[in-house]
């Protein structure tokens, strides 16, 4: 598949005339997704390589020859998108269609495959064929979202703030939350992003206030002050509230520096709880705590038989479920009341959650280790932190960067609970990772608790002055730095 024509006749037969993306067999639209999208990547692969090939020999003053590299003709482009995209709303074919997409994405372009996207979704009902429905609607909604967050890209805003202004119109919830999740991505994603938000509340068919304050909370980008704002308390709280979501949401609107990661964003003296809005998922984020529940009543929920079965099952959407669920219950605790002991078979089952394969779930799961932590306190947080603390050091070194950020919360919240000695043993696993980004999140946290301000009550340096007596070298916590 090294050449446009090659990869046009395979792929323009494979989805327009047999098997399509319309065959009624499972097993064979599915294999068929997944083989366009290893046959996408090869094309990539190698229309790319002969592109390097070709300048190399331009810039040796010779000649490029052959009829490789280029793009797909967008007719095979609009087959393989519309194809794909009605197939979201299965749950059986949802992960291939997804991959398919960003493999078409890869090669095309995001804002091609958009564009492709817009009009198909809004197409109006005509002879023998259906409009889309909601649901298909929401999950493209949701894999735009994911398709920006992995591969960015220049999008063309008018366009784009034309097809939002229809959805968010939609009288559907999930349509609807979709669609300010994408809005706020693109915003809170720098450039000319936020100019989209203008784009949104200006004429013909202006977006709706509320929708735009979702927007707003969701972005974490500060709204442009009314005329009329004059009360400076008002202001101040605004404010607050906009650094909160910045400092607990995946979306940001410029990137912060690996200190404030995982040093500035630590849990407050009040238990402030991290927001739970990751990937492309919402989140209670800046909505008032649940309140306060008795430990028993708290344990007799989340240790439940089937919050443990959901957060097991097959179906991610079961999982984030029980993941939310577990996450209220535990935000509806006293801080440092829950206890341990009953806790083992659910820490495993967070354990397992933080490496879940749907890697939009574990920003989600790293915010509930975040609550867990500051909901069992120092004493609960030494039962359980070896087995959840060496999987949130992974975490920090995964390629996504909202789960590295998360990551970082879970570690400030857990490393402000076991102090120097607590955490201290558990260090060199962190630092031997072979992530650098790994790497430089637990020597920031390291650096801030030494100092006596990034690990939450003083960490090392309080654990260092409350000894009475002695070097801070024969601690346990000061060991593990050592080694």
């Amino acid at each position: 598949l090294d050449s446009p024509r090659a990869a046009d006749a395979l792929l323009t037969h494979l989805v327009t005339v047999k098997p399509t993306f319309k065959d009624p067999q499972f097993k064979i639209t599915s294999g068929l997704a997944m083989l366009v999208a290893a046959a996408l990547e090869s094309f990539t692969k190698a229309s790319k390589g002969q592109q390097g090939a070709a300048a190399a020999v331009a810039a040796g003053g010779g000649k490029a020859t052959g009829g490789g590299g280029g793009l797909l003709p967008r007719r095979c482009v609009v087959a393989i998108a519309e194809g794909a995209v009605d197939k979201l709303s299965d749950s059986k074919h949802r992960a291939s269609s997804c991959k398919c997409l960003l493999a078409l994405a890869e090669t095309a372009g995001p804002n091609t495959v958009f564009q492709i996207l817009y009009s198909h979704l809004l197409r109006e009902p005509s002879a023998g064929a259906k409009p889309p429905s909601p649901r298909t609607i929401s999950e493209a909604l949701a894999w735009m979202t994911s398709c920006v967050v992995e591969q960015g890209g220049a999008l063309q805003l008018e366009k784009l703030s034309a097809f939002l202004k229809s959805t968010c119109e939609n009288t559907n919830p999930q349509v609807k939350g979709e669609s300010v999740k994408l809005a706020a991505r693109v915003v809170a994603g720098g450039g000319p992003g936020p100019r989209l938000r203008g784009l949104l509340e200006g004429k013909p068919n202006p977006v709706k206030a509320s929708v735009l304050a979702q927007i707003d909370a969701e972005s974490g980008v500060a709204a442009p002050p009314p005329i009329h704002a004059s009360a400076a308390g008002s202001n101040e709280s605004s404010a607050a509230a906009q650094q909160q979501e910045r400092g607990g949401g995946e979306s940001r609107s410029s990137k912060p520096s690996r200190g404030q990661t995982t040093t500035s964003a630590q849990p407050s003296t009040n238990h402030a709880q991290p927001s739970d809005n990751g990937g492309n998922n919402a989140g209670p984020s800046g909505k008032p705590a649940a309140p306060s529940s008795s430990a028993s009543a708290v344990v007799a929920s989340i240790t439940s038989d089937k919050l443990l079965t959901e957060m097991k099952d097959a179906k991610w959407s079961v999982r984030l479920d029980a993941i939310r669920s577990l996450s209220t219950a535990l935000q509806s605790a006293v801080p440092g009341t829950v206890p341990a002991a009953p806790l083992g078979e659910l820490v495993y089952a967070l354990k397992a959650r933080v490496a879940d394969t749907n890697k939009n779930l574990v920003p989600e799961v790293l915010d509930c280790v975040a609550v867990l932590g500051l909901a069992l306190g120092s004493a609960g947080c030494c039962v359980h932190s070896k087995v959840l603390v060496p999987e949130i050091f992974k975490a920090a070194g995964d390629p996504k960067k909202a789960i590295r950020d998360r990551a970082g919360l879970s570690l400030a919240a857990w490393g402000g609970e076991l102090r120097c000695a607590g955490l201290g043993p558990l260090l060199p696993k962190g630092l031997a990772l072979a992530s650098t980004d790994a790497k430089i999140i637990v020597l920031t946290w390291v650096l801030g608790a030494s100092l006596g301000g990034g690990g939450g009550g003083g960490g090392f340096a309080a654990d260092s002055d409350s000894g009475g007596g002695g070097s801070s070298s024969s601690k346990p916590g000061m060991e593990g730095i050592s080694e």
